[in-house]
C-alpha cells in the first residue's frame, strides 16, 4: 500500500473507532488550532491566550482565543511544564538544563530556579509559593524563588510528573498510573480505577477531576476521564479522541477568570476544545494566587486596623515579596505598592 493511502487508511480506522464509541458529555470536540509537531505542553495566560510548548521544534507559541498562532519564545532548549507566576510571568521547566525559566509577558526568558534535576512542571499554590515536580523530588520555593524544602517522593513509591492543586488547596502529584496527595512532606497514595498518565489531573471548582487517558493497552481507547472529588470515576469516557492526547488545560477569558472551556492537545499536532456544555463548573486556576487578586484598599485596611478581607494566604504572599519576616507590616505594604507599579 502506498504511504499516502496507508496514512489515510489509519486515519479512517481511528475515526471509525471513535464514531463507534458512545458520545460522552465532553463530545463532540472542535478543532481550535492545528499545524504543530508535538503540542504536548500547554497553559493559559492572564489574557486568556493559550500557550503551547511544542516538543518537536522546542518553540513556545501563543494562541489567541480566535485560534491565531504566533511564536512567543524559542530560547529554552527543552520546554516542559508551563504555568504563570503571581506577577504574570511564565514559568517553564527546562528539563535538559535543570532550570525553571521565567519568561516575561514580552517573551524574554531568564533563569529563575536553578540546580534542579529534571524540572518537569511548576505550579503556584494558593499562597503564592511555587512547587516544582522533578521526577524523584518535589521542590518548594516561595514566590521570590527562595528554596524552602526539597521533598523526596520516589522513596514514597511515586514519581513527581503531574502537579496540581484541588479547590481545597490539596497538592496532588501524579506519575504513570498513580495519584498521591502531598502534605507536610508525606505522600498519601490515592487508589484509582482508570489509569492516569504523567500529566495528571485538572480540577473544576466543584471538585471534579479530569485527566486524559492515552490508550496503550489493546482494546482501550483515547479518552478523557471524569472523577468526583474523591477520585471515584463517574465517567470513564467523558470525551473521546481519535488520536492520542498528550496535554490538557482549562481556559480563561480575556479578564483572566478561569472558564469551563477545556483544551486538549493531540499527538497529530492538533489542539481541540471539549464541548463546554458538558463541563459543570469552571476550572481551578493553575496560578493559585495572582498579584491582581490582592485589593489595595483591603491591604490598607489590614495595615491600619489589622482586620480586612485580605486572606491569610495573601498576607503570607505580601510578607514574602516584602521583608519576609513572618508578619505583614509597613515594609511589606511598600513592596506591594512597588510590585503593582503604584510607586517606584
Amino acid at each position: 500500500m502506498r504511504p499516502r493511502l496507508a496514512t489515510l487508511f489509519v486515519l479512517l480506522v481511528a475515526t471509525a473507532a471513535v464514531a463507534a464509541t458512545a458520545l460522552g458529555p465532553g463530545d463532540p470536540t472542535a478543532v481550535l488550532v492545528d499545524g504543530f509537531t508535538a503540542p504536548c505542553r500547554t497553559t493559559v495566560g492572564p489574557d486568556g491566550s493559550l500557550y503551547v510548548g511544542d516538543l518537536g521544534d522546542h518553540i513556545i507559541y501563543k494562541v489567541t482565543l480566535d485560534g491565531t498562532r504566533t511564536p512567543f519564545n524559542g530560547d529554552i532548549a527543552d520546554p516542559r511544564g508551563m504555568s504563570f507566576d503571581p506577577f504574570g510571568n511564565m514559568l517553564v521547566g527546562g528539563r535538559g538544563d535543570g532550570t525553571v525559566w521565567r519568561v516575561s509577558p514580552e517573551g524574554v526568558a531568564s533563569p529563575f530556579l536553578t540546580g534542579i534535576t529534571w524540572p518537569i512542571r511548576a505550579r503556584v499554590g494558593p499562597d503564592g509559593d511555587i512547587w516544582v515536580a522533578a521526577v524523584d523530588s518535589v521542590y518548594h520555593f516561595d514566590a521570590m524563588g527562595r528554596e524552602i524544602e526539597r521533598i523526596d517522593v520516589i522513596s514514597q513509591d511515586i514519581g513527581a510528573y503531574g502537579l496540581q492543586f484541588s479547590p481545597e488547596g490539596d497538592l496532588y502529584i501524579t506519575s504513570w498510573g498513580k495519584f498521591g496527595i502531598l502534605e507536610d512532606g508525606i505522600v498519601t497514595l490515592v487508589p484509582i480505577t482508570e489509569g492516569v498518565r504523567n500529566g495528571g489531573p485538572h480540577f473544576d471548582t466543584s471538585g471534579n477531576a479530569y485527566w486524559i487517558h492515552e490508550s496503550v493497552e489493546e482494546g482501550d481507547t483515547h479518552r478523557m476521564v471524569l472523577a468526583d472529588r474523591n477520585l471515584t470515576v463517574t465517567d470513564a469516557a467523558f470525551a473521546n479522541f481519535a488520536v492520542a492526547p498528550c496535554s490538557h488545560v482549562f481556559g480563561r477569558d480575556a479578564t483572566g477568570a478561569t472558564t469551563n472551556r477545556q483544551y486538549v492537545s493531540l499527538r497529530d499536532g492538533t489542539i481541540v476544545e471539549i464541548n463546554a456544555a458538558g463541563i459543570p463548573a469552571p476550572g481551578v486556576p493553575e496560578t493559585g494566587l495572582r498579584l491582581t487578586d490582592v485589593v489595595e484598599s483591603e491591604v490598607v485596611e489590614e495595615l491600619l486596623l489589622q482586620s480586612s478581607a485580605v486572606t491569610d494566604d495573601q498576607l503570607h504572599f505580601l510578607d514574602v515579596i516584602g521583608n519576609n519576616e513572618g508578619a505583614f507590616d509597613i515594609g511589606d505594604f511598600r513592596a506591594y505598592l512597588i510590585a503593582t507599579g503604584t510607586v517606584e
